[in-house]
């Protein structure tokens, strides 16, 4: 159980700080550790057989909210929509 809430603990620490309108060096770091440790945490849901993988869209595009923000330096107007 303590792998559940430790995942659910990175994703949501990812998801506040993925939602500033401005990062450093420090904040993409903090978010890059909570989406390593959900990385680290998430094959318990797959254990506990709440779900079969993470092979999906949205999941798979967290990884690539780095090189976003040093990009264009915001994610502000920015979303992970599937394009029609």
């Amino acid at each position: 159980m303590a792998d559940v809430l430790q995942a659910a603990e990175a994703l949501i620490e990812f998801t506040y700080y993925a939602q500033y309108e401005v990062h450093t060096n420090k904040t993409l770091d903090a978010m890059k550790k909570a989406l390593d440790r959900l990385h680290d945490k998430k094959d318990v849901f797959v254990r506990l057989e709440i779900c079969e993988h993470f092979n999906f869209a949205k999941f798979h595009k967290m990884i690539h909210y780095f090189s976003m923000f040093k990009s264009l330096c915001t994610g502000d107007g920015t979303n992970t929509e599937l394009p029609e």
